[in-house]
C-alpha cells in the first residue's frame, strides 16, 4: 500500500473507533435528584446498565438513520459486550464492533463481517457521580487480534504487511473514552497520537487528531448531536517514480464543529483552511477563510432518509497563490430546504451560487471579453413520495449491481472456458439479467408513483457577468387538473416496449412543461454573437425588450415554441 493509502486507512479507522466509543447533544451534569437517586450499593449495576445500553445505542441509531437506504455502504453496524467483570469501583469488559459492508464497495465481493475488539475499563465512584457521571469508559483496541480487519486491508485494499503493522501500532496508541452521565448525556472523545511514516522517498508526519461527540441516549437516534474535530498540522511528501520529481504538501491545523439541537437549530463552523504544496514548479498555496452554516427546523425523517428543515452554508474567500501571485477565486453559498407537505409527500430544493472574482478570470484568460460575476444553480422537486424515492434508490442499487457483474463477465471475455468457468459465467449472466429486471421494475414503480402524486421538477441556471446575464429554467410535471387514473399510466408503462404510442399520448395530453432560455442583448453584443443569433436563430428566438428569448411549453397536448406550434 502506498503512503496515501496508509493515511486514508488511519483516518478511516479513527472515524470507526470514535463511532465505536460512540456518537453525539450537549452534555450537562446530571441533576442533584438524578445523582442522589443512585445509592452507592446500586452504582456498579447502574454503571453496567449504562455501559451496555450505550453500546446498544449504536445499532439503534444505525437502524433508524441508515439501515433503510438501499445504497448504504455498511449493511450492519453493531457493538456488543462480553466478559463483563465487576469490581467495587471499576469493571472490565470486552466490546466488539461488527461491520458488514455492502458488496458494491468491493467490486461485488461479499467479504463477510469485519470485527474489532476493544478491552474496556469502566470506572464508577462517588467522586465521578458528584460530577453527574455514572461511568467513565476507556477503550483500548485489541491490536493482537485483528484478523478480519487485516484480511480486509490485505485482500481488498492491497495493504502491505509492513503498513498493516504500522496501522496496528497507531491504533494501539489511540485514546478513546466516554463519560456516561446520570441524565442520559454522554461525551465521547478519541485522540490519535502523533506519528511518522517513512516509505522510501515518501513520508508522512502526522501531529495528531482529536474528536469529540456529545449526545443524549434518548435523542441520538433522532440525529441530535454535537461534533467537533481538531486535526494538528501534518505534512507528507510524495515522489513520482517516473521522473523522480517530488511534492511536499503541508496542511495547517484544521478545526471544525457541527451541531443539531432538539429545537431544530443547526450550526456548522470550519475555521480557516490553508494548504501549501511545494514542487518543482514552485510554491502553491490554497486558502479559504472558513465555512459557516446555519439551519432551522431540522428533524430527521426516516421515511425519506434525510433531515427536514432549512440550511444555508457559505465558503468564504477562496484563493490560490502561486509563487507569490495571488488569485482570488470567490465565494460559494448553498441553500437547501426539505419539508413534508399536507399530502404526506415532500418538497425539497437546493440552490448553489458560486460568486466568481471576474478580475481573476480575466487575469487567467485575458481573451474573455466579459468578467463573470456569479453562477447559480437551483433544483426543486415537489410532491415527491417516500415510496417513489425508495423505488428510485432500489433501482439505482440494482443498476449498480448489474454493472459490477458486467465487469466480471467482461473480464472473462470470449476466450475458451472450461466447464466450471462456463457455468460460473452463465450464473453471473443470469444474475445480471435478474438485476436488470429489478432495475426496470423499480424505475417503473418510481415513475408511476411520481405520476400518481403529480411530482414536479424545477430547474434554474443563471450566469451573471459585468455585461449582462443568461438564464435557463424548466418546470415539468403532470398537470394538476389531470384526471387520467393511475391504472392507465401503469398499463401504458408496462406495455411501453410493445406499444410506445400509448405512453406518448398520455404524456402529450397530461404533461405540464414550461422551459425558457433568456440572454441579455448587452451580453451577446459583448460576446460578439448578436448578429449570428438574429440570422441563424430567428426560427427559435424572439425578442422581449432587451433580451433574446426562447420558450417551449406543452399547451393541452400541443408543443409550442414561443407560442407557436412546432412544425414537427
Amino acid at each position: 500500500m502506498q503512503l496515501k493509502q496508509l493515511t486514508l486507512a488511519v483516518l478511516t479507522a479513527t472515524s470507526l473507533l470514535v463511532a465505536c466509543s460512540d456518537e453525539p447533544k450537549k452534555s450537562d451534569k446530571g441533576t442533584k435528584t438524578e445523582q442522589t437517586a443512585i445509592k452507592a450499593a446500586d452504582l456498579p449495576q447502574k454503571a453496567e446498565d449504562r455501559y451496555r445500553a450505550n453500546l446498544a445505542l449504536a445499532a439503534e441509531t444505525y437502524q433508524k438513520m441508515y439501515a433503510q437506504n438501499p445504497l448504504r455502504g455498511v449493511q450492519k453496524y453493531e457493538i456488543t459486550a462480553s466478559d463483563y467483570q465487576r469490581g467495587d469501583n471499576s469493571a472490565t469488559a470486552k466490546s466488539t464492533l461488527t461491520l458488514e459492508f455492502a458488496p458494491h464497495l468491493f467490486g461485488g465481493n461479499n467479504i463477510g463481517a469485519v470485527t474489532l475488539d476493544s478491552h474496556d475499563t469502566i470506572t464508577y465512584n462517588q467522586e465521578l457521580l458528584a460530577k453527574g457521571i455514572v461511568a467513565h469508559v476507556e477503550n483500548h483496541i485489541d491490536t493482537e487480534h485483528m484478523d478480519s480487519l487485516k484480511a480486509l486491508l490485505k485482500d481488498q485494499l492491497h495493504t502491505s504487511d509492513a503498513n498493516i503493522e504500522r496501522l496496528a501500532n497507531i491504533l494501539k496508541n489511540l485514546k478513546s473514552q466516554t463519560d456516561l452521565y446520570a441524565n442520559g448525556d454522554a461525551v465521547a472523545t478519541a485522540e490519535v497520537a502523533p506519528f511518522q511514516v517513512q516509505e522510501g522517498d515518501d513520508s508522512l508526519d502526522f501531529k495528531g487528531l482529536k474528536e469529540e461527540v456529545r449526545y443524549n441516549s434518548k435523542t441520538l437516534p433522532e440525529g441530535i448531536l454535537d461534533f467537533s474535530v481538531a486535526v494538528e498540522p501534518f505534512t507528507f511528501t510524495v515522489t513520482d517514480k517516473k521522473d523522480g520529481g517530488s511534492a511536499t504538501i503541508a496542511i495547517s491545523p484544521l478545526k471544525g464543529a457541527y451541531s443539531i439541537k432538539e429545537d431544530g437549530t443547526v450550526k456548522l463552523k470550519v475555521e480557516p483552511i490553508k494548504t501549501e504544496a511545494t514542487a518543482k514548479n514552485g510554491l502553491t498555496i490554497f486558502e479559504l477563510d472558513g465555512i459557516e452554516g446555519v439551519g432551522s427546523g431540522a428533524k430527521y425523517d426516516p421515511a425519506i432518509m434525510t433531515y427536514l428543515g432549512d440550511f444555508e452554508a457559505n465558503v468564504n474567500n477562496i484563493r490560490v497563490t502561486h509563487n507569490g501571485e495571488q488569485y482570488h477565486v470567490g465565494d460559494i453559498n448553498s441553500k437547501s430546504n426539505t419539508q413534508k407537505t399536507a399530502s404526506g409527500n415532500y418538497d425539497s430544493g437546493a440552490e448553489v451560487t458560486f460568486k466568481i472574482d471576474g478580475a481573476t478570470v480575466k487575469k487567467i484568460e485575458p481573451s474573455i471579453p466579459v468578467e463573470p460575476q456569479s453562477l447559480r444553480v437551483k433544483i426543486k422537486i415537489s410532491e415527491l413520495s417516500a415510496q417513489s424515492q425508495l423505488d428510485l434508490l432500489q433501482g439505482v442499487n440494482a443498476f449498480q449491481q448489474s454493472l459490477i457483474i458486467a465487469a466480471k463477465t467482461s473480464d472473462v471475455g470470449y476466450v475458451d472456458k472450461d466447464k466450471a468457468t462456463a457455468e460460473a459465467t452463465a450464473n453471473l449472466e443470469k444474475s445480471q439479467a435478474d438485476y436488470e429486471k429489478i432495475m426496470q421494475e423499480k424505475f417503473s414503480a418510481a415513475l408511476q408513483e411520481a405520476i400518481k402524486n403529480k411530482t414536479r421538477l424545477n430547474y434554474e441556471l443563471e450566469g451573471v457577468t459585468d455585461s449582462g446575464k443568461a438564464t435557463f429554467s424548466a418546470d415539468v410535471g403532470i398537470r394538476a387538473d389531470s384526471a387520467t387514473p393511475p391504472e392507465a399510466w401503469q398499463k401504458a408503462i408496462a406495455d411501453v416496449q410493445n406499444n410506445p404510442m400509448a405512453l406518448q399520448d398520455l404524456l402529450k395530453n397530461n404533461l405540464d412543461l414550461h422551459a425558457e432560455a433568456r440572454i441579455n442583448k448587452s451580453l451577446t453584443d459583448k460576446l460578439g454573437v448578436s448578429q449570428f443569433i438574429e440570422s441563424q436563430g430567428a426560427m427559435f428566438i424572439t425578442v422581449e425588450g432587451e433580451d433574446y428569448v426562447a420558450k417551449l411549453e406543452n399547451d393541452n397536448g400541443t408543443l409550442k415554441l414561443n407560442g407557436k406550434p412546432l412544425p414537427f
